[in-house]
């Protein structure tokens, strides 16, 4: 239950009220049903007449997830925040991480080459969205795929065959900004670019 005057930043958790528990537990049951159709521990455990434990429960989800058997979907509200926190933990508990996905593939002087997420692999990176901040000018924000990006590096543009120089970088923060000098493989900034646009690597 959401304290309805923080924001969503405050809640707590209670019991199902009785009226509700009947509904719940049905509900449950078909969680668990589809969780057994892709998973054959849970399976057994269901045919058994057992009570699966909630961290088996998480890792079916995810496996599940991962293979594009199942969707995992959360009730919320974007007014008052409510269900921001079950979100971000289903966020960490049932999608992908980079280690879990296949490398990205691209070309590259005219040959196929993969770029595995790791802060040691050769730099890639998407510019996915561009605003303008009234105190800094025209920001491109980025995301790293491999490598990393350092202030005052220079890059090559793949998209327009042109290199470019880094020079302020930051993170946002909703309406808050810090300044960084060097992001990594997975992390997204946003930097000042001349010429790039949404879409290019």
């Amino acid at each position: 239950i959401w304290d309805s005057d923080a924001l969503g930043a405050n809640f707590r958790l209670e019991p199902v009220p009785a009226a509700m528990q009947e509904q719940v537990a049905a509900h449950r049951q078909k969680l668990i049903e589809a969780i057994a159709d892709h998973d054959e521990q849970i399976m057994e455990l269901y045919l058994e007449g057992k009570e699966p434990e909630p961290a088996a429960i998480r890792a079916a989800i995810r496996a599940a997830a991962l293979q594009l058997k199942l969707v995992p979907v959360l009730m919320g509200s974007a007014f008052r925040n409510k269900g921001v926190q079950p979100m971000l933990d289903a966020v960490i508990d049932y999608l992908p991480s980079p280690l879990d996905l296949p490398p990205v593939v691209g070309q590259v002087d005219g040959k196929m080459e993969e770029r595995w997420p790791r802060d040691d692999a050769p730099f890639s990176a998407l510019a996915f969205k561009i605003m303008t901040d009234p105190y800094i000018g025209t920001l491109t924000f980025v995301r790293l795929y491999s490598g990393r990006l350092e202030s005052g590096s220079s890059v090559l543009n793949s998209t327009r065959g042109k290199r470019e120089r880094i020079g302020r970088m930051v993170k946002m923060h909703a309406n808050k900004r810090e300044e960084i000098s060097e992001v990594f493989a997975g992390d997204i900034c946003a930097v000042g670019l001349r010429d790039t646009t949404t879409g290019d690597t």
